[in-house]
């Protein structure tokens, strides 16, 4: 059977996934967002252009909309590709319209993504047997470089991905093989959030150089690499020793920031310049650097590792001036046990919920 796709987001990631699957040759029958600014170019030029070294060529896309009802409705795979502070919204829009079967995909996941669709879903008395799974990371370093237009610099060669519950991961992996190669089965949903590396390695880089994330300059773009400091280099890695001794602790590999890279990246990043005006959220990813990871990242990692009685002060650090920089409550406003349905459960109930989906 050929697999129909729908893509989740327009953003750089939603339409670098939704190009690539399409000059690959792949059904891609949708690209929503609930944004019309994100939507309307693709829908004006009928498709999405992927420039650079690594893909190049106009990928046509047969519907934009601002309706996930039409995105949802024709589709086998699901591809929720947008920051995880969305993931409640899109749970709660998609659920009245999932169909039987269906698998939904979180691109990323973060610490819990599933576990929160699945939260929202019951709450909502949705019954429909859904497959939810979620990748460790977008596969793709891309940016939007004009309307409908994507700069896509490199292609991931090892993206892991964990289906919830686990047994269900083989399954998942090779359904989505043909279409994404680079898939890697991960353990379960929970080992696939904590490798992560991005809340460890976005959130000390753009607290500690908060004069320059607050100024006009940032906005025209930047080099991400020049925020990284010996000393902001010094903490991040303080940052992921806290993150491996939680993943040691329950038994995954914890993969260092070094060793992510080094699977993860065959060739080197190509930039893109601009072509034309770029839609302003293709100019908020520093922003997202806090937005985004502190509370779907950083919060969540504290949170199991406080389960597990390991201290984790230095992310824990960040939390607090992330809370502080932004005038946020993020222990209250992230990504908690109590919404990823965990709260008041032990560790082994913790993994007997992602490994079978109960807790018995």
């Amino acid at each position: 059977m050929t697999l129909r796709f729908s893509i989740l987001g327009a953003g750089n990631g939603g339409q670098t996934l939704a190009g690539d699957l399409v000059l690959r040759g792949f059904n891609v029958v949708a690209v929503y967002d609930r944004f019309s600014e994100m939507v309307d170019p693709i829908r004006e030029k009928g498709g999405i252009t992927l420039l650079g070294k690594v893909l190049d060529g106009f990928a046509p896309i047969p519907l934009a909309t601002t309706e996930i009802r039409k995105a949802v409705l024709e589709s086998d795979v699901l591809w929720v590709v947008v920051p995880a502070y969305a993931h409640e919204y899109i749970a709660t829009s998609m659920a009245p319209y999932l169909q039987e079967g269906q698998l939904i995909v979180l691109c990323p996941g973060y610490l819990g993504g599933s576990l929160v669709f699945q939260q929202i879903f019951e709450k909502m008395g949705c019954s429909t047997n859904v497959q939810l799974a979620e990748t460790m990371i977008l596969p793709y370093a891309t940016r939007l470089v004009g309307p409908a237009m994507v700069g896509l610099r490199a292609i991931k060669k090892w993206v892991e991905l964990s289906a919830f519950p686990a047994h269900a991961t083989g399954l998942v992996v090779k359904k989505l093989k043909e279409a994404m190669d680079q898939l890697t089965p991960g353990p379960n949903i929970l080992a696939t959030g904590l490798n992560n590396p991005n809340p460890i390695l976005h959130v000390a880089s753009v607290l500690l150089n908060v004069g320059r994330f607050e100024s006009e300059k940032v906005s025209e773009g930047f080099d991400f690499q020049d925020w990284i400091s010996p000393s902001i280099a010094r903490i991040n890695h303080l940052m992921d020793q806290e993150r491996l001794a939680v993943a040691e602790y329950f038994g995954f590999e914890g993969l260092s920031l070094s060793e992510f890279d080094r699977r993860s990246y065959a060739q080197a990043k190509q930039v893109v310049q601009p072509q034309g005006p770029i839609p302003p959220g293709a100019y908020s990813i520093p922003q997202r650097y806090v937005t985004e990871d502190v509370p779907m990242g950083l919060v969540p990692l504290s949170q199991i590792a406080r389960l597990a009685s390991i201290p984790t002060p230095t992310i824990d650090l960040m939390i607090e001036l992330a809370c502080l920089v932004r005038k946020e409550n993020y222990w209250e406003k992230g990504r908690t046990l109590q919404k990823m349905g965990l709260k008041g459960l032990s560790i082994p109930q913790i993994l007997r919920r992602v490994e079978t989906g109960t807790m018995n």
